[in-house]
């Protein structure tokens, strides 16, 4: 942890939190984000599993004892949060006996992206129907259910190596941080965390409410213009029951991942992450 503080000292003073506001281009923000880690030590070995990622860790026999699932946000493909898991120092405690899967949605035509002149194919999890309602009725819900099929298996895979749930994270940013949020909060076991970057529960989740303990980290900028955290803070009222949630929220911060995220959000995997 020592080593990561002091790394991210650095990096906040290459990045002023101040400077940030809702005009700030996040694609600008990854494209520098991955500049900057090119001159640290890799983690993982990476393989490719038709659009995804597999990070495996570098020991003799590439065995782990924790896993962790990360879902990309809308038209993010996997290697946009490689730089985010591989360099070090790491951002999570155990790196060389953690695998890490990453995840997009499948490639499908998106209704909003309807007449665009770069066309409406993106990865997505589930299709939306206009960016006018950003409230979270304006989506396909049939589709979150159908994406959730997928990532359960692989859960379930991994579940059977691991022998339990207890070690396995569940995470993603956007569109990945609501579907994450919705597979924890309803899965009939319990796993060993979930992690929500700028998202929010959807209104149709069934809550099961065995799963009460659930480490849930959530974090979420004041601007952002794409699920507003009005949106997210009225979505976690129907889980303000559960005991242990970890939610953060950031002045002048739009919907992006930002240093003060990755802080945060390196505490929370220390402390829960065995």
């Amino acid at each position: 942890m020592e080593d990561y503080n002091y790394y991210y000292g650095n990096y906040y003073q290459d990045y002023n939190y101040g400077d940030y506001n809702q005009d700030y281009d996040y694609g600008d923000y990854y494209q520098d984000y991955s500049n900057y880690y090119e001159n640290y030590e890799t983690l993982y070995e990476i393989t490719k599993k038709n659009e995804d990622l597999i990070l495996l860790p570098k020991n003799k026999n590439k065995k782990y004892t924790t896993v962790l699932i990360w879902l990309t946000g809308l038209e993010e493909p996997p290697e946009d949060f490689e730089s985010m898991f591989n360099y070090s120092p790491s951002l999570l405690p155990h790196p060389d006996r953690t695998k890490i899967i990453i995840l997009c949605g499948e490639k499908k035509n998106l209704t909003a992206f309807e007449g665009d002149p770069y066309g409406s194919e993106c990865f997505s999890w589930f299709d939306v129907y206009s960016f006018e309602d950003i409230s979270m009725s304006s989506i396909n819900f049939e589709d979150v259910k159908n994406s959730s099929k997928r990532i359960i298996n692989i859960i379930e895979e991994e579940a059977k190596y691991l022998g339990g749930y207890e070690n396995i994270f569940l995470g993603g940013f956007s569109q990945g941080a609501c579907m994450s949020l919705h597979i924890g909060c309803s899965f009939n076991h319990l796993l060993g965390g979930v992690i929500c970057c700028s998202g929010a529960l959807f209104p149709g989740t069934v809550i099961n409410n065995d799963n009460k303990k659930l480490k849930i980290f959530v974090s979420h900028g004041d601007l952002d213009d794409q699920i507003s955290k009005e949106i997210n803070v009225l979505s976690l009222k129907r889980i303000n029951h559960f005991s242990d949630l970890d939610i953060h929220y950031y002045p002048s911060i739009g919907h992006y991942i930002d240093p003060y995220t990755l802080n945060d959000l390196c505490q929370y995997f220390y402390k829960n992450m065995k």
